[in-house]
This record gives structure tokens, C-alpha cells and sequence, in this order.
């Protein structure tokens, strides 16, 4: 691994790298950058999902530090270091709202006080800095910033100014807006720029989610109740307040017949409104809504509130509606929580393709196979090289079998509700085997469809709700960990989506059902949007078989994190053959045989 990134960094090039978790790969694509980018007077940025994976990454630096001179840092949102809040007492704030309303507290406009964690930190900046040892923690950094009762958010900055080695979320590079206020902060020039994605296979879907926006019902009502509270104003002969009811109405006809989503023809949405607001200029009611919502602002810090406008909301996602042109854009109206409607962006490159601009980019992940999908999906015009490295852990480690006679497949459960029956007769068989055992079903709907069945089973039982609260789902978790037992959870769960159970605390995995996406209105945009550049079987494979695969790899793979870490897997649905490219399985023909023979324990 070494040597391909040390080959990549050598040519200016890009690659992208599958590698299991727990062989070290996060010091083998660092160790290597970070030497070049000091011989060469370059910068390396580490992009992360989650700050978590921030605070191991700096954890591996300061173990690199040993080894070369160098200083680096971890850049998080306001929110995670701004003190103010914390006296405040603030939590309901969204990253917009606290960037807006920092910007005024260091200026101390509009009648707001002046922040003293930014007063303090400019009076005692030389002491700060020179106090810091890199790589610094976050608990570091917070704790020597309190000592001053000064701003950590300022001291992280000014530390990212001079870092060889800058660790941040995606969005730091990716957003726009966000990216031009870290290459002033950090003097940051691209074209001398090292990028490493860890977890890259979730890089797509996160660019989709940065081009597409969502205007909800909950939205709309808030903003009416805004204008009821704060007074509405009227342009020409439109109240606002009138317009925010015209504007739920309008979503409740488009989606009185909607069951999850469906598409909406956005120049017929235009030409409603058109109709409604008469000889009124659009663009002009916009502007109106935002100056209100700018004021409106101004007063709510004064007061030493959250600056937050519900109507400015409103205007942005009308705006970006009215003048986005892009091919790939498309509109949805749907039900989830509530009705809302989606301007859906379906091409990631627009926002991935900014990685060609760098140096170098490394794309690390566990689960990446087959690259190519994810390389069709994530760069423009070059072409990067990609490699496999497989497990140096033991084969025996982990076995994965699947069962033949059942499945999820909507068309099969539909007419023949035995199907579920047998199903929860395998999963009742492998729990009663009194292994740890994590259960995943591909929804939350098929799972409670399985637990009306008599599962049989006298040892402890965990179940992951989908509404379940975040206090709700760490107490469930530790007392999984002290005690051990079954888990019931969703591929779409918090379980599914990251954590680990090495040591035994899993020793059996339940794959109940191919996680393949939901079908959809937004499934079917991106197959018709992607045909017209693959063929059908590409397709396929980078929309449903490769995120299916996936979510299986990953489910497997959390029990293996050591040589010493064994596993047992069971896909219980008859096309698990299809993904036997990417898992290694065998069909099992009795569970109770194939367990008692893994874990060596007679029957």
C-alpha cells in the first residue's frame, strides 16, 4: 500500500484503493503523504465522514510525528468548539444560523455584544498558538483554549495556517462557499494540494445530498407562524402570509395521491405560482422574502437569539429552483415524515469532480469493489488507478453461507407470506443457538413483518426502533455489550451504518434479505439519467447490485477488526449467488451443523 501511494504521489496522479479494515491503511496513506508533501512544500488534506474518524486520524499523527517534523489539525464546525453556545445554552442551531451569528458577535452590529472568547483569543493569540504541540486533539485544543477563555474555533484556524496535515469533513472541500473560507484560512493552493477520502464509498451520495434541497411542509407552517409572530408584510398585493398558505395548499394537491414520491414537472409548478401571484415579479417577491429574513435576523441576535428565518429558507430553495438549469436536476413530491418537495440532483461529479484540480487524491475504503463503479461515478475527465489489497487476517476467520429457499423479493413476499414464515424460522434455529448474533433486515418493514412471527428464543433481545432516540439506542448498545444476545436492526439503522463489534461481541451475523434500494421515483431519475451514458448492466451494478454488496461486506466485515476476530455469516435469500463475485459463500444445508462446526462445539 505503501509503495502505491508513495508511485501515485511520485507521478501527480490519482488512485483509488480497496483495503480491509484493521490493517492499518489510515498510516499507510499517511506516512507517505506526509513526507512528500514536506519535501515538496505541499499540503495534505485528509477528508472524513464523521468527526470520530477525525479524532483517529490526529491519534495516528501524533504516532507519525515521531518519525517526521511536522504540524497538523483538526477542523470541525462551530458548533463542536463554540463556547458562547455552551454558556448560551443553545443547542437547536444549525451550522448557517451559528455561522451568521458569530460573524455579528465578533463585529458586535446590530446592537449584539461583542463575543469575549474572539476578544479573548485576539489579545492573547501569540500565547495560544506557541502553547500547542501538533497534532493537537480536540479535547487538547478545547481544554488549552479554555485556560484562556478564549475562542477554540479561532485558534483552530489560525493552527490550519500553518498544518502540513489538515483533517476535515467533506464538506470543507466539497462545499463551495465553505471551501473558498478554508483556502483563505489555510493559504491552501489545489494545484499543491494531497487529498485523501477516507470511507470513500460514501463520497456519491454525499455529493448528491450537497446539490439537492428539500422544502417541507413543517417548513412552510413555520414560516406562516413567523410571519404571525414577527408581523407580514405585503408586496404590491401578495401577503406573505397568504402566500406561505398558498404554498402549503399547492403541496397538499401534489401530493394527495402520492404513496412515497413521484416526479414533478417543475415548469407546471412555476406556472401555478405565476398564476397566483398575477403580474408580480417572482424574483421580485424572493428578494423581498430575503430582506425580510435578513432583518428579522438582525433583531433575533440583538436579543441574544438563534438568527434563524423559516421564510429566508423558503426564498433560498424558490430561488435555486426558478434559476437551476442543470441537465441532471430533477423535482420530486413525496411523503416522508410529511409532504415536502425535492430539487434532486442525481450526478455526484459536479461536486466529486473537484478532486482533478489537486495534486494528488488517494480514495481509501474497505468496501469499494468493483472500483470502476464508483471511478464512472466520481471523476470527470481522469482516469485514476485502482487497487485491491485482500485480508492478511486467517480465511478461516470468517465463513459466510446462504440459504436457497427464501427471500425479501417484494413480488415473492407479496402473494406468498410463507416465504417470511421460513425465514423467521432460520432466524429463530441460528439465535437459539445462544451466539452473539446481530440480525439485519433490509427495512424496518420487513423486520416487523418477521417479528410478528413466534421467533422462540429465552435469551436477551435488543431491537433497534427506527424512531428510537439517541439516549434510547446507547443504552441499548451498552447493555448489549455487557450482556451479549440477539440484535434486531434495519441496513438503514445506526447499527448498519458504522459501528464495530470486534473481540466476540458479534459472533454471528444475519443477513435477512438482499439490501437492495428501495424502489423509487428517484431510483427510476437515475437509472434513466445514467442509461444515457452506460449500458443497462453498469447501470444496475452502480445503482442497486454494488450498494447492495456493499452494506453485505460491511454487515460481515465489522466482526473481523484483528487476526484474532472469527465470524459467522448467513445471507438468508436465494440471490445471494448473484453477489458471489464479491463474498465469498457456501449454501448452507443445516445452520445448526455449520455453527456447531465453526465454533468446534458438538450437538
Amino acid at each position: 500500500m505503501v509503495r502505491s501511494v508513495e508511485e501515485a504521489l511520485k507521478n501527480g496522479t490519482h488512485l483509488v484503493m480497496e483495503a480491509p479494515t484493521g490493517i492499518g491503511k489510515t498510516v499507510a496513506v499517511l506516512a507517505p503523504s506526509i513526507e512528500f508533501a514536506i519535501d515538496n512544500d505541499m499540503k495534505v488534506l485528509y477528508l472524513t465522514r464523521t468527526n470520530s474518524q477525525q479524532e483517529q486520524v490526529i491519534k495516528e499523527a501524533k504516532q507519525l510525528r515521531k518519525f517526521y517534523d511536522f504540524n497538523a489539525v483538526s477542523v470541525m464546525g462551530r458548533r463542536t468548539y463554540c463556547l458562547y453556545l455552551r454558556d448560551s445554552k443553545i443547542v437547536d442551531i444549525n451550522n448557517e444560523e451559528i455561522t451568521e451569528m458569530c460573524n455579528r458577535l465578533k463585529r458586535g452590529v446590530e446592537n449584539s455584544k461583542i463575543c469575549k472568547y474572539f476578544i479573548n483569543f485576539q489579545n492573547h493569540e501569540y500565547d495560544l498558538i506557541n502553547r500547542f504541540e501538533s497534532p493537537a486533539t480536540f479535547d487538547e485544543l478545547i481544554d488549552i483554549s479554555k485556560e484562556y477563555d478564549a475562542c477554540p474555533y479561532e485558534v483552530m484556524k489560525r493552527l490550519s495556517s500553518r498544518a502540513h496535515l489538515i483533517v476535515m469533513p467533506y464538506i470543507y472541500y466539497f462545499n463551495d462557499f465553505i471551501n473558498e473560507i478554508i483556502v483563505e484560512w489555510t493559504n491552501l493552493e489545489l494545484s499543491k494540494t494531497i487529498i485523501i477520502v477516507d470511507e470513500a464509498h460514501n463520497l456519491p451520495d454525499f455529493a448528491r445530498d450537497l446539490r439537492s434541497e428539500r422544502m417541507t411542509m413543517k417548513t412552510i407552517a413555520n414560516a406562516e407562524r413567523e410571519l404571525k409572530t414577527h408581523g407580514s408584510d405585503s408586496i404590491g398585493n401578495l401577503n406573505l402570509i397568504d402566500f406561505m398558505g398558498f404554498l402549503m395548499e399547492t403541496l397538499n394537491d401534489l401530493t394527495a395521491d402520492v404513496v412515497d414520491d413521484k416526479r414533478l414537472n417543475r415548469d407546471n409548478f412555476l406556472d401555478i405560482i405565476k398564476r397566483y401571484i398575477h403580474d408580480t415579479d417572482i424574483f421580485e417577491i424572493i428578494n423581498f422574502m430575503e430582506k425580510y429574513a435578513e432583518n428579522l435576523k438582525s433583531f433575533m441576535i440583538a436579543k441574544g437569539e438563534v438568527p434563524r428565518s423559516y421564510v429566508g429558507r423558503i426564498a433560498k430553495f424558490l430561488e435555486k429552483m426558478f434559476i437551476e438549469e442543470n441537465s441532471d436536476i430533477f423535482y420530486i413530491v413525496g411523503r416522508d415524515i410529511g409532504p415536502y418537495l425535492e430539487i434532486f440532483a442525481v450526478d455526484p461529479r459536479p461536486v466529486t469532480s473537484k478532486i482533478e484540480r489537486a495534486y494528488s487524491s488517494i480514495h481509501i475504503s474497505g468496501t469499494l469493489t468493483p472500483i470502476n463503479d464508483y471511478v464512472s461515478t466520481v471523476f470527470s475527465k481522469i482516469k485514476p488507478g485502482e487497487k485491491q489489497f485482500p485480508s492478511p487476517f486467517p480465511k478461516d476467520n470468517l465463513k459466510v453461507y446462504y440459504v436457497n429457499d427464501v427471500t425479501t423479493r417484494y413480488e415473492d413476499i407479496a402473494i406468498n407470506i410463507d416465504v417470511l414464515m421460513k425465514m423467521a424460522d432460520y432466524i429463530s434455529r441460528i439465535i437459539r443457538m445462544n451466539y452473539n448474533t446481530l440480525v439485519l433486515f433490509p427495512s424496518y418493514r420487513i423486520m416487523d413483518k418477521i417479528m410478528e412471527f413466534d421467533l422462540q428464543y429465552s435469551g436477551e433481545f435488543y431491537r433497534e426502533k427506527q424512531n428510537m432516540s439517541q439516549t434510547e439506542f446507547n443504552d441499548m448498545i451498552g447493555r448489549f455489550r455487557r450482556k451479549g444476545g440477539t440484535i434486531f436492526s434495519s441496513f438503514g439503522g445506526r447499527i448498519a451504518e458504522g459501528m464495530d463489534f470486534p473481540n466476540g461481541q458479534i459472533e454471528i451475523t444475519i443477513i435477512a434479505g438482499i439490501p437492495y434500494p428501495k424502489p423509487s421515483e428517484r431510483m427510476k431519475i437515475m437509472e434513466e439519467y445514467y442509461e444515457k451514458e452506460f449500458d443497462k448492466n453498469k447501470v444496475f451494478n452502480i445503482l442497486y447490485r454494488s450498494p447492495a454488496s456493499r452494506k453485505m461486506r460491511q454487515a460481515l466485515g465489522r466482526m473481523i477488526r484483528s487476526e484474532n476476530d472469527r465470524g459467522l455469516g448467513f445471507i438468508l435469500d436465494r440471490r445471494a449467488k448473484k453477489f458471489s463475485d464479491y463474498i465469498k459463500m457456501t449454501e448452507s444445508k443445516n445452520v445448526e451443523n455449520e455453527i456447531s462446526k465453526f465454533f468446534e462445539v458438538k450437538i
